[in-house]
């Protein structure tokens, strides 16, 4: 259990029996620590399930009480025994889910039994063995020639897997792990996929030892690289699943997972353009600035200092596209490529982790990319034609020297690729922009919402927020500085209030820049400070209440059970009687702590020196802008001449 305000305690209200009639609530029992009182017995038919008969059923099994009575032998806890099962059949060779219920108790069944398990680690645990035993199946299918038959049945189940890691991650951010893990449709889930998983082993096993009717290694079209996406999510996953649970970590890490497994979900024609096309455009890029880069050390070595600023100029605006539009494409918490493929194929439809999206946006993003990919390709094409005409019409005199030949090089390589490279980076604008801002209302539903959710697992959604915000501030500044430079008869810097002089530098502060520096800001604020901060008045005002409601529940007991007899003039002074208020002072004071920590939470997404240093950013960034939005807009014209 968190402290620190990070939500209020999950706790079953069981009906009040004669033998203990305490007030329900407490602490949440994370590690499986057995609770006061008389505990139900496991299920006799050792599924290490609770025992719901009852009228008041345990989320966590419990071992029954020694009474006079011969007690039940000891038998399976709760459990999937995924590992134990799976190491076995590697062992043996045999199935590793066998349906063999009555077999005895192993020493260390029984030792579980006695003790019973930490059911919020054993979970993770068999997660993280689940991950393993996907990345390591295409393997197994591959060798054997399985590959092709199984495709489809490996994606399902990786599939499977992701959409069960979903719901771990709601029951961590709701602090619920220990019940969702007892729970039968949970368990039965996590059982089905590691069955479908060792039939897959098995089959693969028996076709590898076939040696007289040995089956062609055919691979299906892009499985290495389906395979490859998959692999990055799993092992990202597995590798942050630790205990106790980090829900802001865990749920960056079921994001990364579910937008490369929805990826490798994709058609091959999609997958192919989505991994493409955007590797195209950068390489093309990269390619611009080098030929920049390589036309101004040849134009400095020569000492034609005139066009060397245009160059420097061109160079370094060059390697800020390049850099930003790598954050975009391939890296940063919210890869455009993952947002398209969540928002499309996976089951929720939707970066959000629990509120599914809608199955028209998700056809509709769908043509969208298929449409753009495609018409950005072959618009590239184009613009690479069109630029190779234009310098075999033009004519070149030769150069003497080798620094002449230098210069040469850089600059046919710069006239050639600066149009391929602008019409790639409007076609990735253009199939951005709408995935982007979706996306960004998407993040801010999820900051805003998820009432039960911690502060911890809230905050997981700032990372990938900020990102998409911060690309759709960047396309409003280029937007702006855009309007200011091709349309000067309506540019908003006309209209000047005031010049600002620090030693021979002067800069005008312009409607333009106080332009640059609002719109900025109000998405920001609008997209993530301003969600973020209702979601956390939402969740305290919740546990306020409930905290409130089962503190006067536990005062209302203590006074009955302190009351006087009216028929005997005595109080109650037995030793249950006592052992039960003694307990509901002690939920008491748990609830005042908890109370005190959850007014304490922090309603801001970043602290007072993050929230300065964005200011100051946003206000540098509107300065630059506005003093070179002309010579930005007209540098690629320049380049070589």
């Amino acid at each position: 259990m968190q402290s620190g305000g990070s939500g209020g305690p999950r706790i079953s209200r069981t009906s009040q029996t004669s033998s203990t009639s305490r007030v329900s609530g407490g602490p949440r029992r994370q590690s499986g620590a057995p609770a006061p009182g008389p505990q139900p017995p496991y299920d006799p038919n050792q599924y290490g399930l609770p025992d719901v008969t009852g009228t008041a059923p345990r989320m966590t099994p419990r071992v029954a009480p020694s009474t006079g009575r011969p007690s039940a032998p000891p038998v399976q806890p709760h459990t999937l025994g995924v590992s134990d099962r799976i190491a076995q059949g590697r062992s043996t060779g045999a199935p590793s889910f066998p349906q063999a219920r009555s077999r005895a108790a192993t020493i260390t069944q029984q030792m579980r039994a006695v003790a019973p398990p930490d059911i919020a680690r054993q979970t993770l645990d068999e997660q993280k063995m689940l991950a393993h035993e996907l990345i390591i199946l295409p393997d197994a299918l591959e060798t054997s020639g399985l590959a092709k038959s199984h495709a489809n049945s490996y994606i399902e189940t990786v599939r499977a897997y992701v959409d069960l890691a979903d719901s771990t991650w709601i029951a961590v951010a709701e602090e619920r792990l220990e019940q969702s893990g007892a729970e039968q449709a949970f368990r039965q889930n996590a059982i089905a996929i590691g069955r479908r998983i060792q039939r897959m082993r098995d089959e693969s096993q028996m076709a590898a030892s076939n040696t007289q009717f040995p089956l062609p290694r055919r691979r299906p079209a892009l499985w290495r690289r389906k395979v490859r996406l998959q692999r990055v999510g799993l092992r990202d996953w597995q590798a942050h699943l630790s205990v106790p649970a980090n829900p802001r970590t865990i749920g960056r890490s079921l994001a990364r997972m579910r937008g490369a497994t929805a990826l490798a979900r994709a058609s091959d024609l999609e997958l192919l353009l989505w991994t493409t096309f955007p590797a195209i455009v950068g390489d093309v890029v990269m390619v611009l600035w080098l030929g920049v880069m390589v036309t101004l050390i040849a134009m400095v070595a020569q000492g034609g200092f005139a066009s060397a600023g245009l160059l420097a100029l061109a160079a370094v605006g060059t390697l800020v596209v390049r850099v930003l539009y790598s954050l975009l494409v391939r890296r940063g918490p919210a890869e455009i490529d993952h947002l398209f493929a969540i928002s499309v194929f996976s089951t929720l439809r939707s970066p959000r982790a629990s509120t599914p999206g809608s199955r028209v946006l998700a056809g509709m993003l769908r043509a969208w990319g298929v449409l753009f990919t495609s018409a950005g390709l072959l618009g590239m094409l184009a613009a690479l034609g069109y630029s190779a005409w234009q310098l075999f019409l033009q004519a070149f005199v030769l150069p003497a020297t080798a620094l002449g030949w230098v210069e040469f090089v850089g600059s046919v390589i710069a006239r050639g690729t600066w149009l391929p490279a602008l019409v790639g980076l409007a076609g990735v604008s253009v199939l951005a922009l709408p995935l982007l801002l979706l996306s960004a209302l998407r993040f801010s539903g999820e900051l805003a919402g998820n009432t039960a959710w911690v502060p911890a697992a809230r905050r997981y959604a700032l990372a990938p927020a900020l990102h998409v915000l911060a690309f759709l501030a960047t396309g409003a500044v280029a937007a702006l500085a855009a309007w200011e430079a091709f349309a000067p008869q309506y540019s908003l810097s006309q209209i000047e209030f005031t010049r600002v002089t620090v030693g021979t530098l002067t800069q005008a502060l312009t409607l333009q820049t106080v332009a640059l520096f609002v719109v900025p800001a109000l998405l920001l604020l609008a997209g993530l400070e301003i969600p973020y901060r209702v979601g956390i008045a939402r969740w305290r005002r919740h546990w306020l209440n409930e905290l409130t409601t089962r503190r006067a529940d536990i005062d209302a007991d203590v006074r009955r059970r302190s009351a006087v007899d009216p028929l005997t003039g005595m109080q109650d002074s037995s030793d249950e009687n006592l052992q039960v208020m003694q307990y509901n002072l002690t939920l008491l004071q748990f609830y005042i702590t908890r109370t005190d920590e959850t007014r304490r939470v922090s309603s801001a997404p970043y602290g007072l020196f993050a929230g300065i240093s964005i200011v100051l950013l946003l206000a540098v960034v509107a300065l630059l802008v506005d003093g070179l939005a002309q010579q930005l807009a007209h540098m690629p014209l320049s380049i070589g001449f």
